[in-house]
């Protein structure tokens, strides 16, 4: 059968692919076979309302239409600003809620998957509700030295040694104001929703004083306490633009700028204008420090990970302090026929990107296997001493030959091997490995021996930027084109190859005595 299948086919963008190729990208692979484009909207909440209600009226609807008709897509937009449950603030899980929702919709997500609305409110910064048991400790003890009462930090925040290491959890707030979420007593409930508010910025300095103590003492470094003074929207730009792979195939940023919006709400302290920028809690001056990390993110972070401006849109408001400023009928307009432009482009650049891919039978297969190993070792724990031979093997330089590892069925041989293909890159963090896995008998390709050294030969040639062309189609010269093959290796970029259970090929070409296999492997 497997003479009916071709061991090459097709042509593949290698700017596109090589990452998926050399194993560099488990963490970010494009989905095989979505049909979603799923993107998370990210915006402060009371200067943004206008934006959000426009988009939802004017530009999903027409966009649901675009990747129907066009592509077969589904397009959805997630905006949990309305949609965070009473219950997500009462257990501080709104952060969490909202970072599992952005790592949904990028695994989920043909394409784009985060576009963030920016104004000059940088916005609500929470505290953590965990922190370490070690961190909390050093905190609580610099505020001690320091002359600070500690006992509302030690009476909201219990200490859980349940999990290693320890850490302190921020209790519910209903647990210690009862009525904070009562349906019955309004005015009970109002009341313990503005001592909540008192106690939340007592707590949030204190972190803050705290945390600062301690990085002068040197008990902390600065990326150790960023999270006591950054906003959610922050949080929400790192986890959807400034950690993912490549941005611009994948984000938007649409800012706006409202003139002498700072004047109006300082100096004039007209309480419409206080809505769009940030102001010190019960008083009228703007708040520096907010100002200034918001500073940071629009002319710093942002503009280094999206640098083409097709991926980005500035918008001037003229606001004379009637209304809100926001509700300008041509700056929506604009608003709302820019961010539909944007994202039809960023849409049609990644269908492209995709089909490419996954058009070529051999990056489709790779991806496969790279996909399950992804899969495989993300909920696997355990058997470090298995991983630490394994490790030890790969940093031997001068074993030349193949590592076995054996046990019964259903031992977890194959749970073992994906977390050491997973985990390759940081054991030789010192070199960029290549990294070729194929778990044998998973797919139609992988089934016969003469198509898995094909594909494999393949693979090692494209990455190696070897003449694919010159790859044998018979069995005896693809066995020894794959003997002659793995010698392109080398020490800034070593080959680790893993085969998973052998015993899953077909018995053609009498694939089980392992001749195919070299008996000694040449160096890296």
């Amino acid at each position: 059968m497997d003479r009916q299948l071709s061991v090459f086919d097709g042509e593949v963008d290698l700017g596109e692919a090589l990452p998926i190729l050399e194993g560099s990208l488990l963490d970010a692979l494009p989905p095989i076979s979505s049909r979603t484009v799923q993107v998370f909207l990210s915006s402060t909440f009371s200067d943004m309302a206008a934006e959000r209600n426009a988009l939802m009226e004017h530009v999903y609807p027409k966009l649901k239409d675009f990747c129907r008709d066009k592509y077969g897509l589904e397009f959805q937009v997630v905006d949990l600003r309305w949609g965070i449950r009473e219950e997500a603030q009462d257990d501080h899980t709104i952060i969490e809620t909202c970072l599992q929702e952005i790592e949904r919709c990028k695994k989920t997500s043909i394409g784009p998957s985060f576009v963030v609305l920016m104004g000059q409110k940088y916005g609500y910064r929470p505290f953590p509700s965990k922190i370490s048991a070690d961190e909390f400790e050093k905190i609580t003890s610099c505020l001690r030295e320091a002359g600070k009462d500690v006992r509302i930090l030690t009476t909201w925040f219990k200490k859980d040694t349940n999990v290693i290491p320890a850490v302190y959890c921020l209790q519910p707030i209903s647990s210690l104001l009862k009525y904070y979420n009562s349906k019955d007593n309004v005015s009970l409930r109002e009341k313990d929703r503005q001592t909540w508010d008192s106690t939340f910025h007592i707590i949030q300095n204190l972190l803050r004083d705290g945390s600062n103590l301690c990085c002068r003492k040197a008990l902390l470094v600065h990326s150790d306490i960023e999270k006591y003074f950054i906003s959610v929207t922050e949080y929400e730009i790192q986890k959807g633009m400034l950690e993912v792979p490549c941005p611009p195939k994948t984000c938007l940023c649409f800012t706006r700028h409202v003139r002498k919006l700072e004047d109006k709400a300082t100096t004039l302290a007209n309480p419409t204008a206080q809505k769009y920028i940030d102001i010190v809690a019960g008083g009228s001056a703007l708040d520096r420090d907010a100002q200034n990390l918001l500073n940071v993110l629009k002319d710093g972070k942002i503009p280094n990970v999206l640098p083409d401006e097709r991926n980005s849109e500035f918008f001037e408001v003229e606001w004379e302090g009637e209304g809100e400023p926001n509700e300008e009928e041509a700056y929506l307009k604009r608003l709302c026929a820019t961010f539909y432009d944007k994202m039809k482009w960023l849409v049609i650049k990644c269908v492209m990107s995709v089909d490419s891919l996954c058009g070529n039978p051999n990056v489709t297969e790779i991806l496969q296997h790279m996909t399950m190993c992804t899969g495989r070792s993300q909920v696997f724990r355990g058997r470090e001493d298995v991983l630490q031979r394994i490790k030890n093997y790969l940093h031997e330089p001068q074993q030349l030959y193949p590592l076995v590892v054996y046990g019964q069925s259903g031992s977890g041989k194959t749970s073992v091997l994906a977390k050491a293909a997973y985990t390759l890159r940081q054991w030789q963090a010192g070199c960029s490995p290549v990294l070729v896995v194929r778990f044998l008998g998973t797919t139609v390709r992988c089934c016969s021996i003469r198509l898995v050294l094909g594909s494999v030969c393949w693979q090692i040639a494209t990455v190696y930027n070897r003449c694919t062309a010159k790859i044998p189609g018979d069995y005896p010269g693809l066995v020894t084109y794959f003997n002659d093959i793995l010698q392109v290796a080398t020490a800034e970029r070593p080959l680790v190859i893993f085969f998973d259970s052998l015993d899953q090929l077909a018995p053609t070409h009498r694939a089980f005595n392992l001749a195919w296999l070299p008996k000694l492997l040449p160096p890296h």
